[in-house]
């Protein structure tokens, strides 16, 4: 059987078996053609075109991240105010203590979303998402200290500043174990994502090569 051969400049040549080509050539094609699919734009987001290439779970794990967030900062709340009895009582002579957990969670909730603690890119990121989560109890601290002096509310530093500080840590212990928990389902072939490698027909060749001995572990998402 023939062989084809390819030369360069410096006269170097290399041989391609003319099913071996064939066969890169066609799962080639399957990841352009794939490439082309899992094309999707913000805009298209936006206008909830493309929906069906989203997985399900990701609307799961973003959803569950929501609520572990709202915890946290629950959580924490009820904590300093139950090791703090008296800022308890001036809490409570200004608001209820539902109404200000509530009122505190969706300033939580929306300095999160803010940072960008929600998008999908960084949802199993490693530090990064630690420094989000820290920032974005910053942003907590700030923007309740503004409304409670703009509306001349009488609120104890108790829930105000030491709540939301107490929350960021939880929130990244509890990222910390949402990380492992998707890691492990991972290693079971559940919760991924269509992935598109670009590249010449060797170098995908080798990734794939490298992806089929590989765990979830090993490349760190």
């Amino acid at each position: 059987m023939q062989e084809s051969s390819f030369s360069t400049e410096d006269s170097t040549t290399r041989t391609i078996e003319p099913e071996a080509g064939n066969d890169a050539r066609k799962r080639y094609g399957r990841v352009r053609d794939r490439s082309a699919r899992l094309s999707i734009s913000l805009s298209d987001l936006s206008h909830g075109r493309h929906q069906s290439q989203i997985p399900r779970w990701r609307y799961m794990y973003l959803a569950s991240l929501v609520a572990q967030d709202v915890l946290a900062m629950l959580l924490s709340l009820w904590f300093c105010l139950l090791v703090k009895s008296d800022s308890y009582i001036t809490l409570t002579d200004s608001f209820s203590f539902w109404a200000f957990a509530v009122f505190q969670c969706l300033i939580w909730v929306l300095s999160l979303l803010g940072a960008g603690a929600y998008r999908r890119h960084i949802m199993t990121d490693g530090y990064r998402i630690y420094a989000i989560i820290l920032n974005a109890g910053v942003i907590t601290v700030v923007v309740t200290g503004y409304l409670v002096y703009m509306f001349q509310l009488e609120l104890p530093r108790t829930a105000v500043i030491e709540a939301p500080t107490v929350a960021a840590f939880v929130e990244i212990l509890g990222r910390w174990c949402s990380r492992k928990v998707l890691l492990r389902l991972r290693t079971k072939n559940l919760c991924k994502y269509d992935t598109v490698i670009m590249g010449s027909v060797d170098g995908i060749l080798e990734s794939l090569h490298m992806l089929d001995h590989a765990t979830p572990w090993d490349i760190g998402q």
